[in-house]
């Protein structure tokens, strides 16, 4: 389970419900980042005054938010990487044994 939050500083950030209690990372803990956050929204320049899940079952990760201001309404979603909590790692990683592979087949240059 998720829920989000919104407030005066612009951002909404949603929150997984099973990670609220999960110990922090020392560097979470010393950035002021909250136990169980997972993303943050800042692309409103002004007081959020409400935020809405899209009831759609098929697209349970789109979101509403309103504010203040030029931008009032922004529709968004985060990216799949995030939501599946992937921070990029595997893929450089693949990359990297890759590439020293090619290096091992072609022996030194």
């Amino acid at each position: 389970d998720v829920f989000a939050t919104s407030g005066h500083d612009g951002k909404v950030c949603a929150f997984a419900v099973s990670q609220l209690d999960q110990p922090q990372e020392q560097a979470d803990i010393d950035e002021g980042i909250p136990p169980g956050l997972i993303f943050t929204h800042a692309g409103h320049m002004a007081r959020v005054w409400d935020v809405s899940w899209n009831p759609n079952p098929d697209e349970n990760w789109v979101l509403a938010s309103v504010s203040e201001g030029l931008n009032a309404l922004h529709v968004w979603k985060p990216l799949n990487d995030i939501l599946e909590g992937d921070d990029g790692d595997e893929e450089e990683e693949e990359e990297e044994q890759g590439e020293e592979q090619k290096e091992a087949k072609e022996g030194p240059s």
